[in-house]
Order: C-alpha cells, then structure tokens, then sequence
C-alpha cells in the first residue's frame, strides 16, 4: 500500500486536499472518482509526520457502530490490521468514518501503536474515545473497552435522539406558525390596507393595533432583502460561533437557570457525566485522571457543573473520597451520593457510575416528555393568540365603520 497526496474539486466546485492510501495509483484515482471528485494532481509520497488533519468530530452513532464492529472481529480472533481493514471494506466511501480509517490504518502499516496512530485525529475521534482505547491498547484489554465504548456511545446516541425528538413537534408548529403569519402579513393584510382606503379614506385614523400590524406588513413587503440578509447572517453567525466559549458559557448558564428547561438540562448533564466518569474507570484510569478528563469534556469551568468538577478535583487531591465530595454539593441527590459512596467501599465504582448515568438517562427522558407534554398546549394557546390577535387587528377599522353606520 502506497501514500498519495491528492488536489481535487468535489461535486460542490470546493478545493480538497488530503491523503489516501492505496495500492496502485489507478485505485487511488478510482478512489476519488467513487466520490464524485475531479482529480487536479495525484502524487505519490509520505504523509507528513505532523500532518493534522482537519477533520470534524465523528457522529456518534459512527462510534458506536464502529467500536461494535471492531469489538466483535477482535473477539472473533482477528488482528486489530485485518479487523479495520474489513471494517473499511464495509463502510460507504462518502461516510466520515472511511477517511479516519484510512489515516488509520496507514499509520498503524508504518508500525505506529493504536495510540500513536490516533493521536494525529484525536479531534474527530473525540476524547472519551481516544482516552479509553488508549487505555484498553496499554491493558491489553481492548475488546472488552471497545464494548464499553460501543454502550456508551449507543447510550448518548438514543439520549439524543430522544432530546430530538422531543423539538420536532414545537419546531413544526413554529414553523408553521411563523409561515402562515408571514403569508397573512404578504397576503391577507395588503388588501384590507386598500380596503381601509377606499371605505374610510387615506387620511382616518386606525386604530393603534391595526396602524402596526399594517406597518409590519408594508416593511416586509418594502424591505424583504434586508430582511432577509439579517436572518442569515444572524444564522450565520450561530451556526459560526456557537463553539465559542463566551456562546457556550451563555448556553450552560440558560440550561441551568430558566425554569422550564433546568431540570431535564441538570438530568442529561449528570447522565453524561456519570457515564463518561464511569467509562473512563472501566477502561483503567484513575479516578483524579477520569475526573480531569471528563471536567473538559463537559465544558467550561465557569458552569455549575464545571465547578463543581474543579472542587472535587482540588477535594480529591487532599484526601477525600468521590462521595463525600458529592454530598456537599447540591447538584448531586442523595440517592446518587449513596450509590458512589456504596461503589466506592465495595471497589465497584465504575459499574456503578454507568447505572447512575443509565438512571439518570431515564429521568431525562422522563422530564423532556413532561415538558413536551406542556408545550403542545401552550403553542397551541401562543398560535391561537397569534393569528386571533391578526384578525381582530384587520376586522377593528370594520366593525367600527359597521357601527358608525348604525348610528
């Protein structure tokens, strides 16, 4: 197998660059055909040593789908090679996991260790995974890490997929409101505006409410590029800086504090926690290294949750145990403290952190569908008063004229 620097232009006329491992150059070429790439420049040659590859994280169901396979084959008797080089003959080539193993495999060719290998895409991999195969490569114990992962990452898969599920259905009904106001205001609204002109005269009053609906309505009609240049690039913006930390630190103070979000937000943050510190363990670390790993994971340290991992870890190091550390912090319920400080006695911690998190999970789910459970009323209320607000706005100036007639 050979290295080859590849230029080419996707189906969306962008420049890539990148490497790929293959055994003659006409594979490699084919390669990037499967992709719907046009070739520029095909060079054979080594990867650089300290190439990093710019490469987003790895979906999570990838991860779980991935460690399941590799669990499996290595149990079956497999080489780590042959195991990934099967699972490569199985992946979709647009998947983002097929270039990952790619890298892969071709430093693990050149005899580098798992660890080695992985380091150079440490960001796509994610540091849970990366950290726990590491450990299970020096334990010698990886299949049994890579089945631990293979839960974990199914676990955090379905309590997303749940959370998703969850805002659909106010997502749709938002949408859907908002689309049937707008069509109202574009559609709807500019004839009553003649009509008002022709019955009353251009030069009566209207009332308050009717003057501002009929003002939004002719700034969307005059106005429409500007607005819609603001909403993109508002969405822009999100989309661009939602990994800031200053956007991040906002994001865990609202989860933390509006009433109606904090408490299924305060259960999936202790499930992600107790599974990922119970992960960890599993995979051989130590408690203080867990606990190091899993306070950057969970984010910045100026959250609830952040600092309360930065006094267990200062607690940790003067000599009290996981349990009584927990006990003085309100985030944490009794029954939780009591279940670790029982693993801690008993030597059975990491279990009994991933059925924490397994708890806790379920009463995320739980407390998202009673939230769920409130909203569908309430938008149906905010919808109902909405579009009701609209058509009395319209009818105001006729049922006035109808009782100036009358009289």
């Amino acid at each position: 197998m050979q290295a080859y620097h590849y230029t080419a232009i996707d189906q969306k006329g962008q420049v890539r660059h990148g490497h790929i491992e293959a055994a003659t150059e006409a594979k490699a070429r084919l390669h990037c055909q499967r992709r719907g790439w046009v070739i520029i420049k095909l060079d054979q040659g080594a990867l650089s040593e300290n190439a990093k590859y710019k490469t987003k994280p790895l979906p999570v169901k990838c991860l779980a789908l991935f460690a399941r396979q590799l669990a499996n084959l290595l149990d079956a008797g497999l080489p780590l090679l042959t195991a990934l080089q099967t699972i490569l003959k199985s992946t979709p080539i647009k998947s983002p996991l097929y270039t990952q193993l790619n890298h892969l495999l071709y430093r693990l060719n050149k005899g580098e260790s798992l660890q080695e290998a992985m380091a150079m895409s440490k960001k796509a991999w994610g540091a849970v995974f990366f950290s726990a195969l590491c450990a299970g490569e020096k334990a010698g114990a990886l299949p049994t890490i890579l089945n631990g992962l293979a839960q974990w990452a199914e676990g955090v898969a379905h309590l997303q997929n749940k959370i998703i599920t969850a805002l659909i259905y106010p997502t749709v009904v938002l949408a859907f409101s908002g689309g049937m106001v707008l069509g109202l205001l574009l559609g709807i609204v500019p004839q009553f505006e003649g009509l008002f002109k022709t019955l009353l005269g251009a030069n009566t009053a209207l009332p308050p409410l009717t003057q501002y609906v009929l003002g939004v309505s002719q700034g969307i009609r005059t106005h429409p590029f500007i607005i819609i240049n603001i909403g993109l690039i508002t969405l822009a913006a999100l989309y661009h800086g939602i990994q800031k930390p200053w956007i991040q630190k906002i994001k865990h103070l609202a989860l933390c504090h509006l009433p109606l979000i904090k408490t299924p937000a305060q259960f999936t943050l202790r499930a992600r926690l107790f599974k990922t510190l119970g992960l960890l363990l599993s995979s051989g670390l130590s408690l203080h290294e867990a606990l190091e790993l899993t306070s950057q994971i969970m984010g910045s340290s100026t959250t609830p949750l952040g600092r309360s991992l930065s006094t267990v870890l200062i607690g940790l190091r003067q000599g009290s145990t996981l349990g009584q550390l927990l006990a003085a912090d309100p985030l944490f319920s009794q029954t939780s403290v009591s279940l670790i400080e029982a693993g801690e006695a008993a030597g059975t911690l990491p279990s009994l952190l991933e059925h924490l998190g397994e708890m806790e999970a379920q009463a995320a789910a739980t407390a998202i569908s009673r939230l769920l459970a409130g909203m569908e009323p309430a938008l149906v209320v905010m919808l109902s008063l909405l579009i009701g607000g609209l058509i009395i706005a319209l009818f105001l100036p006729v049922m006035e004229l109808m009782g100036a007639l009358t009289v």
